[in-house]
């Protein structure tokens, strides 16, 4: 929820991928959105500095959003929902991620 926590993470995003010359993936709750589709109501303004800081930080380490299946959010807030957990990824060749159903022991119906 703090932007300097956001910022830090950025950073280390930046300092992970001037380093690793490896495939390799980076999973959770980043606390912003890519695109405008993952979010629906709310203010059109809201989070947008830290929504462009952190698309700027995917873009600039050449990491690719691998997808996932599922709702198509992970947070709401009122009448605000929004994907903040994504899986994001840096490699050259094809690649292949598969979590066993209840890995993490939440309920499959709830996606937040």
């Amino acid at each position: 929820p703090h932007s300097q926590f956001r910022v830090d993470l950025w950073r280390d995003l930046w300092r992970l991928a001037a380093n690793m010359d490896i495939p390799w993936c980076s999973l959770g709750d980043f606390n912003a959105v890519l695109r405008d589709f993952e979010r629906n109501g709310g203010s059109s303004t809201t989070s947008m500095r830290g929504d462009h800081a952190f698309q700027n930080c995917v873009l600039d380490c050449n990491l690719l959003d691998i997808g996932y299946q599922g709702a198509p959010f992970s947070w709401r807030r009122g009448n605000t929902f929004e994907r903040l957990d994504r899986a994001l990824a840096f490699f050259h060749c094809p690649i292949l991620i598969r979590f066993q159903p209840g890995m993490y022991g939440r309920n499959a119906r709830r996606p937040f």
